[in-house]
């Protein structure tokens, strides 16, 4: 890395402290302070919803966010704007940065899928480089290029690591998560379970109870409180293998996937589309289907498994949010970041 480095302006929603994360690493290698933005006017409950449904509410809000944005960045040069998500950042905010900005590398990151998420298509003319970690984003949208998502630090495997459990899944409640869960665990003859189930909060379990969303799933197999990322990833490291179930229609592979490989776990996910990746290995990675039984290929492969080895975690290091970052850096030709 070259000894003049970028200066890195970071827009991103907040999404479980790893938008802090990137920061830090960011920070880390460039050795400058790095802004970061949160995209949301807010964070709360309401006010994401209606970013959701019917963004034109928000349009003043929103509005005065990204105004109070352009004050605080006015008086910085920055040679890397990075854009996450990009579901509520308007046009003429990034118009604004570009023409401050003339010699900045401008790029976009989707870690949601399009189809979920397609307001940010609006303003994909401001960007250079355009990437989303879903592959069939990519395939379906000319502009998009791929970049798989990444582990953080807490999920390196550590030559410590004692396998307390033989399975373990954590997650949000939804879609047949529990369900499948269940049926997985069901299929182990043992007590070496750790299963975390989390909702938001108790009155959206029971109103999800009452609409049939969450038939068949005790109040007592959920958490309202969430687990740190410190607590996953210790969970992650002491399992044998761990349950990762992806939200219906989504293609992309979930931060999960990356975690659970970087702990030293084997995975089992229900998104086929990871047979497409460079570290797919059929004896660390179980497909699963959604619906059906399928107790005896869980069994097998349980009683199959071996150990990871230290050559597949050192292979691994391409998917930390380290090489992520600098990823992003070895946009920045040179002589950006010298003016940056």
């Amino acid at each position: 890395m070259s000894d003049v480095q970028p200066r890195v302006l970071l827009i991103s929603p907040s999404f479980f402290g790893y938008e802090r994360a990137m920061q830090r690493v960011f920070a880390e290698q460039t050795g400058r302070e790095v802004e970061l933005h949160d995209e949301r006017p807010s964070n709360s409950s309401a006010l994401r919803a209606i970013i959701r449904v019917a963004p034109a509410l928000l349009a003043r809000l929103t509005r005065k966010h990204f105004l109070r944005i352009l004050n605080t960045t006015e008086h910085h040069q920055y040679s890397l704007v990075i854009v996450i998500k990009g579901e509520v950042t308007p046009l003429w905010f990034l118009q604004a940065l570009r023409t401050r900005n003339p010699n900045a590398v401008f790029a976009f990151y989707s870690f949601d899928s399009i189809t979920n998420s397609s307001r940010c298509r609006s303003i994909f003319e401001a960007f250079d480089y355009l990437y989303s970690f879903d592959r069939a984003d990519v395939a379906a949208i000319d502009e998009l290029d791929y970049k798989p998502l990444f582990f953080t630090a807490e999920f390196t495997a550590s030559s410590s690591n004692v396998a307390r459990y033989d399975l373990s899944f954590v997650g949000t409640v939804h879609s047949n998560r529990y369900q499948l869960a269940s049926s997985v665990s069901r299929a182990l003859p043992t007590s070496r379970l750790f299963m975390f189930y989390y909702v938001q909060a108790s009155w959206y379990f029971w109103l999800m109870k009452l609409t049939g969303a969450f038939k068949g799933i005790p109040r007592s197999a959920v958490s309202v409180r969430k687990l740190s990322r410190d607590d996953v990833a210790d969970v992650f490291r002491s399992s044998r293998a761990v349950l990762d179930v992806q939200r219906y229609g989504q293609t992309g592979l979930t931060m999960r996937t990356f975690e659970v490989l970087a702990s030293g776990a084997a995975l089992l996910t229900t998104n086929g589309t990871i047979r497409g990746e460079e570290f797919f290995d059929e004896e660390r990675i179980l497909i699963l289907e959604r619906e059906g039984d399928q107790s005896s290929r869980v069994d097998r492969f349980m009683r199959e498994l071996k150990p990871v080895r230290q050559d597949q975690l050192h292979q691994f290091e391409l998917y930390s949010l380290s090489s992520w970052v600098a990823s992003f850096l070895e946009l920045v030709p040179m002589q950006t970041r010298a003016e940056g």
